[in-house]
Order: C-alpha cells, then structure tokens, then sequence
C-alpha cells in the first residue's frame, strides 16, 4: 500500500498498522499464475479469466466501478 500510495497520495498521511495479536491466522495465496480477471454480468464477483473471453464480441462496457476504479484506468481506456 505504501509503494502505491508513493507519488499518488494527495497529502501526508500516516500509516497505521494492525498489532501482531490482531490476527488468529495469516493465509498468504501464491497469485503468481492468476490471469487478470474480467467481471462479466451481472455481479462484479462473477469473474472469468481474460483468456476465456477472448475473441468475444464486445457490444457494451461499464468503465468505472463501485469497487475502487481509478482514473489511470479509465484514461488507459479512453485510448483504446
């Protein structure tokens, strides 16, 4: 979160952190060979991997998001 926050945050700001007795278990996942991700309709938790969709006609997308889109993607968007 810090290295994202570098550069971007808007003004100073303090971290906080978790102390280490906050927590009954930690699970770490190995996403080193998860695919990006597509929400199709209708629930932004109905996800497909990019691959399976491709060659699909496309008639209609939502960009923007109620789960934290950020404007570097809708400008990446805006020159497709």
């Amino acid at each position: 979160t810090e290295q994202f926050l570098a550069g971007r945050a808007r003004q100073a700001y303090q971290p906080v952190y978790s102390d280490p007795e906050s927590y009954d278990q930690t699970i770490e996942y190995d996403i080193s060979d998860l695919e990006p991700q597509v929400a199709v309709p209708f629930r932004v938790d109905n996800v497909r991997a990019g691959s399976e969709l491709a060659g699909l006609p496309v008639d209609q997308v939502f960009i923007g998001t109620c789960t934290n889109g950020r404007l570097e993607d809708l400008e990446a968007a805006a020159r497709i």
